[in-house]
């Protein structure tokens, strides 16, 4: 049964569910994402477990031993988080808008 647009009872929704009734958390975009971060999960396990070797990281006077996985991800998830860091404290997207507005 296709439920009728006219039916007061779906008046107050905007969606065509009736009132009371909660729509699912899990929506097609929110799968995905969560297939896509499981994927990517599942790669960085297998990287880190391949590329188990130590190797010497030296900065300046400083010499630190690591594991080859460690020392790629690191430095990727640290500048990951400074330019998103950068990105939140310069107003974000509407910061940007308003910075590069053409007129």
């Amino acid at each position: 049964m296709v439920p009728d647009r006219d039916d007061p009872a779906l008046a107050a929704s905007s969606e065509g569910v009736p009132p009371g009734v909660r729509p699912s958390f899990l929506t097609i975009r929110r799968l995905m994402a969560l297939v896509a971060l499981a994927i990517g999960l599942a790669l960085l396990v297998f990287f880190v477990a391949d590329n188990f070797v130590l190797v010497q990281i030296r900065v300046f006077t400083l010499r630190i031993q690591a594991r080859l996985a460690w020392a790629v991800i690191v430095p990727l998830v640290a500048g990951f988080g400074l330019g998103w860091l950068a990105h939140a404290l310069h107003g974000g997207w509407q910061g940007w808008r308003r910075r590069n507005a053409r007129g």
